[in-house]
C-alpha cells in the first residue's frame, strides 16, 4: 500500500498559514488607517489655522483621502472660517472592519 501521507500535508499547512496570516495584516491594516488619520488630521489643523493655504490643503487632502470623504472635506474647508479649535494631540483606532 502506497504511503498518501504527502498528499494530506500540503493542504493541512496550506489552511493553516490561512489561518494565522489574516491575524496578523489586521494590526497592519490598523496602522495604515491610524497614520493616515493621523495625516488627515494635521493637515485640517493647518488649514483651520491658517497655516496653510486652500489649495495646498486640497492637494495634500487627496493624498491621504477618497471620495466620498474628500469632497465632504474640502467642502466644509471651503465654507469654515479661522477658528479657535482645540488641537488634537493623537489619535488611536481600535478596531477596523471591512465594509463593502
Amino acid at each position: 500500500m502506497k504511503n498518501y501521507s504527502n498528499i494530506f500535508l500540503l493542504p493541512a499547512v496550506l489552511l493553516i498559514c490561512l489561518t494565522f496570516l489574516p491575524g496578523f495584516t489586521n494590526r497592519s491594516n490598523l496602522n495604515m488607517v491610524e497614520d493616515l488619520m493621523r495625516e488627515r488630521t494635521t493637515i485640517l489643523q493647518q488649514a483651520y489655522y491658517g497655516e496653510a493655504d486652500l489649495a495646498e490643503v486640497e492637494e495634500r487632502l487627496y493624498e491621504v483621502e477618497t471620495q466620498p470623504l474628500l469632497e465632504s472635506d474640502i467642502m466644509m474647508l471651503r465654507k469654515a472660517e479661522a477658528s479657535s479649535m482645540d488641537v488634537v494631540a493623537d489619535i488611536a483606532v481600535l478596531s477596523v472592519i471591512q465594509m463593502k
